[in-house]
C-alpha cells in the first residue's frame, strides 16, 4: 500500500501540480495525539481528504476513473517545515519532512455515491475555523489525477490518494485541531 499526496492542487497554487509518495507508516488512524519530532522545529498541517482505491488500474482514463474508488475519508497530512526548507536549499529530496510515521491521519471512511463533488472537509484550530477543502477547490479534478498518475505507476487496491492538500498552518504543542467532514465533526487531534 502506498500514500500518493498531489501537491500544489489547491486553488491559489502557482507551481505546477506534482506528486510524491510517503512510506505507509505514515498513514495512521485518526483520535490519537500528534507528537511533534524532535527535529520537528516548525510544523504544519495541511487540510485534506483521503481516496482510497478499490480496484488495480494503470493508464486510466479520466472518465473511467470513478470506477476506482469508492470511499473517501477526511484527512490531516503533518510536514516538517524547517526540515523541508533546508533540503529544498541543498537540492535534496524534501521525503524526510513529509514522510514519516503518523504524517497523515485519515477518518473512517465513508462509502460515496455521485456526491463526490459536494464534499467539504473543514478545519478549527483552538475552536476557529481556519480554512476548507473540497473537490470544487483543486486546480485538477480526481479524475485527471488519477489519469496522470496512472499513466506511469499501478494503483493498487487499498493505495490512497490526497488529491490536494490545502494551504499549511503552523501548529504547536497545546493545540487542539476539530477536523468537520460534510457539515458534522468528524475527530480530534490533540498536538503534544
Amino acid at each position: 500500500m502506498k500514500v500518493i499526496v498531489i501537491d500544489n492542487n489547491f486553488q491559489g497554487d502557482v507551481k505546477p501540480v506534482s506528486w510524491y509518495v510517503v512510506a505507509d507508516s505514515a498513514l495512521s488512524n485518526s483520535g490519537k495525539p500528534f507528537y511533534i519530532p524532535e527535529e520537528g522545529g516548525e510544523v504544519e498541517v495541511h487540510l485534506s481528504m483521503a481516496v482510497r482505491f478499490s480496484r488495480l488500474g494503470k493508464y486510466i482514463e479520466p472518465r473511467f476513473a470513478k470506477r476506482y474508488f469508492k470511499e473517501i475519508a477526511p484527512a490531516l497530512h503533518f510536514s516538517l517545515e524547517e526540515m523541508k526548507r533546508e533540503l529544498i536549499t541543498l537540492g535534496l529530496p524534501v521525503s524526510a519532512a513529509v514522510s514519516f510515521d503518523r504524517s497523515v491521519m485519515a477518518d473512517k471512511y465513508r462509502n460515496i455515491e455521485d456526491d463526490y463533488d459536494s464534499l467539504k472537509v473543514e478545519l478549527l484550530k483552538n475552536g476557529e475555523s481556519v480554512g476548507s477543502l473540497g473537490p470544487a477547490d483543486m486546480v485538477k479534478p480526481l479524475e485527471e489525477l488519477i489519469h496522470r498518475y496512472s499513466k506511469t505507476n499501478t494503483i493498487k487496491m487499498g493505495d490512497v490518494m490526497l488529491p490536494a492538500v490545502g494551504p499549511g498552518l503552523k501548529i504547536k504543542e497545546g493545540d487542539r485541531l476539530d477536523v468537520i467532514f460534510c457539515g458534522e465533526p468528524s475527530f480530534t487531534v490533540k498536538i503534544k
